[in-house]
């Protein structure tokens, strides 16, 4: 499942971009140059919902959005990635939060 998920996404980000896995269940994306990161998450949450997975029959996922750029240090970054996820989780999961005032684009 993980190498399906692994490749489902990468054909949806470019080069420059990296995923990876943080936890059991969870994973950052790290997005180079998106301007419009949100609308990448929603994307990949509607390709992850409506894929056919092989080993179970649906998956969905719950994606918290954060600019980097806009914190002094990586761990701020991933402090606030990890509020608006837990966020999207408490809110019924299968949904993409962003953190306020951090794109000009929304979803």
């Amino acid at each position: 499942m993980l190498k399906q998920l692994s490749n489902l996404v990468s054909g949806l980000i470019t080069k420059d971009d990296v995923l990876g896995r943080w936890g059991g269940e969870e994973f950052i994306l790290y997005v180079n140059q998106a301007l419009c990161a949100p609308q990448l998450a929603e994307r990949i949450r509607m390709q992850v919902a409506t894929h056919a997975f092989t080993q179970i029959p649906k998956l969905t996922l719950s994606l918290g959005v954060a600019k980097a750029q806009t914190y002094p240090s990586l761990d701020k970054a991933l402090l606030a990635v990890d509020a608006v996820l837990y966020q999207a989780k408490d809110q019924g999961r299968n949904q993409v939060c962003v953190l306020s005032n951090d794109f000009q684009c929304r979803i």
